[in-house]
């Protein structure tokens, strides 16, 4: 999930929490019509039992009122905030399909409704405007991330950790390249084909050719064979670190 898809996520989850308190609050006001403080006809414990269980159901619907008030200010703090980062966005249908979901809260099939247009409209124009969006809020939406785990602090310091190992590893690579070049160089022009000490050996490798097969005009040309010649091997979870500045 991209950060956009994860920031966007979280507007329709604070959205849908609310409504989730509001149903709650409303089945406890139906449920407190069905409880009678007072029947002549049922004895005195009864009528008292009545009673504290009234009391409880207005406990909980007072602290469900306070919480969706809360969680509503939090709301629409983020919609403010979703709102500016909009102005990154800037073809015309993007702004409108965005609004109508993330905005206005609607579903694909509202949303179609909504701008005249056909649910596959939506979907595809949703998706384009989802990568623009990233696009747009590329340096927020990379803070936003971080920010958002449970140890956003040692996250990005174990990021800059690994940062400053990639680093250590570009020169040792670096370093590496011109040995191998001067050590390549000199056993070329003495005509030596093995370097041996205690601790390393090192052999001369002179040109050669080798054949390699085009996977891509294989794969146009011979899907078959290349379907036929070709092993699916799963491959596990693993990071891709790309350097960003020297």
């Amino acid at each position: 999930m991209t950060g956009a898809e994860k920031y966007l996520k979280t507007l329709l989850e604070q959205k849908e929490y609310i409504n989730n308190m509001i149903r709650r609050k409303e089945e406890l006001i139906e449920k407190a019509r069905t409880v009678k403080t007072v029947d002549t006809s049922i004895e005195r414990v009864q009528t008292s039992h009545n009673t504290d269980r009234i009391c409880d159901i207005a406990t909980e619907i007072a602290a469900l009122e306070q919480e969706i008030e809360e969680e509503d200010a939090k709301l629409w703090k983020s919609i403010y905030e979703f709102k500016q980062l909009m102005n990154n966005v800037h073809y015309i249908a993007y702004i409108r399909v965005l609004n109508q979901i993330y905005f206005l809260f609607h579903t694909p099939e509202r949303a179609a409704q909504e701008l005249k247009r056909s649910r596959s409209w939506i979907y595809t124009k949703h998706e384009e405007a989802v990568k623009a969006f990233e696009q747009g809020n590329e340096e927020f939406l990379n803070r936003w991330v971080i920010e958002q785990m449970n140890n956003s602090e040692q996250i990005e310091q174990l990021m800059n950790q690994l940062y400053e190992i990639q680093q250590r590893k570009q020169q040792v690579e670096d370093e590496e390249s011109e040995i191998r070049a001067t050590l390549l160089e000199t056993m070329k022009k003495e005509q030596i084909e093995k370097l041996e000490n205690v601790k390393i050996k090192i052999n001369y490798i002179d040109k050669s050719y080798r054949r390699t097969v085009n996977g891509k005009l294989l794969r146009e040309l011979y899907p078959n064979a290349f379907r036929d010649c070709t092993n699916r091997s799963e491959v596990q979870p693993h990071l891709r670190v790309q350097m960003m500045s020297a």
